[in-house]
């Protein structure tokens, strides 16, 4: 069995710059990274958002299959000992939000640490319930929390967000927007002080949002966040029908928020089941002909708003399943080489 790498205790921030791919350039063109798509729900609605299971679209929100902790777990053990000694972390980043699937996240976690305790565990989360949940992500010794944080203005954040379900309130407008922001500040916060390090993801919607990115970067580095990622709009549902930023503005809203905080300018808006060297190649788990012959979900039970595709034995797309259960659900296979 090959040699694992390995870290061991806190890692510091100028540490991760050398090592994580979502940090620094050189990291993206030297270090593996396993994304685990274990958390299908969510609990808002981000009006640029559609989470969808699909074999071949790349982008956030996407993924092959749901897996289970245990399947996660499995295929860690598969990538990390398939002969690329690279692979430095493990990260939930959906299809959905990881905080709105506490339990499957948490089991991940708690899988990956004990039988890999070496490798750094990250998340991205929306931000809605990590001051519940920064205590618990501390104490299973996550090391990176990255939170979608898109404004520091409600009225802005209520052109952004469709609605937030908060415990038993579904709030819309300025007021989901204002409790989706103080939570996504007070949790960044939190994380913080406990010694996790904290990032931030910036959706550039050049008719929303273009203005505001220095305002998002210091409000952050206030808080203690080390770290930014300014992202271009994927125009998409509610958004579909609005552009995507030129170079020139993205080259503009990064020198501006570069004042406040540290950019990464090489994200590749990765898919919820990527796998790879970012920066030199990326899988995901249909490439490897992924199959998941058990399924414990349906469709009304993972969220609202994600479709699921099927691909047939050929490789053929199919339609959309109404409920997944029973039966195997064969996903779209290709040769890595």
């Amino acid at each position: 069995m090959r040699e694992v790498w390995k870290h061991y205790g806190k890692m510091e921030f100028k540490d991760m710059m050398q090592v994580h791919p979502c940090f620094g350039r050189e990291a993206q063109l030297s270090s593996g990274r396993i994304h685990l798509p274990v958390a299908p729900r969510c609990n808002i609605r981000c009006n640029y958002c559609e989470r969808v299971m699909h074999p071949e679209i790349d982008r956030p929100g996407v993924t092959s299959v749901v897996l289970t902790p245990e399947q996660a777990l499995e295929h860690t053990r598969r990538v990390i000992h398939s002969g690329d000694e690279r692979y430095r972390v493990v990260g939930i980043a959906g299809p959905g939000d990881p905080l709105a699937n506490p339990e499957e996240t948490f089991r991940t976690f708690e899988l990956i640490g004990s039988e890999f305790p070496g490798l750094i565990k990250c998340m991205c989360t929306n931000g809605l319930k990590l001051p519940e949940y920064a205590g618990i992500l501390a104490d299973l010794k996550v090391d990176v929390v990255t939170v979608t944080l898109n404004t520091v203005n409600p009225e802005t954040g209520s052109r952004i967000y469709s609605f937030v379900s908060d415990e038993d309130r579904m709030l819309h407008g300025v007021e989901a927007a204002k409790t989706l922001l103080q939570n996504q500040l007070k949790g960044l916060h939190m994380a913080s002080k406990m010694g996790i390090i904290t990032k931030i993801n910036t959706i550039l919607i050049p008719e929303i949002n273009m203005d505001e990115m220095p305002q998002i970067a210091k409000t952050a580095r206030d808080i203690g966040v080390q770290i930014m990622n300014i992202m271009p709009l994927i125009p998409l549902y509610n958004l579909k029908k609005l552009r995507r930023p030129t170079r020139d503005e993205m080259n503009t809203a990064r020198d501006l928020s570069e004042k406040y905080l540290p950019l990464f300018k090489w994200c590749k808006q990765c898919r919820a089941d990527a796998f790879g060297i970012p920066g030199e190649h990326d899988f995901n788990l249909s490439e490897i002909g992924y199959r998941v012959h058990e399924h414990n979900f349906n469709l009304s039970d993972i969220g609202y708003g994600l479709h699921v595709h099927y691909a047939d034995q050929c490789g053929n797309l199919g339609g959309t399943y109404k409920t997944i259960g029973g039966g195997q659900l064969c996903q779209l296979k290709k040769n890595i080489g």
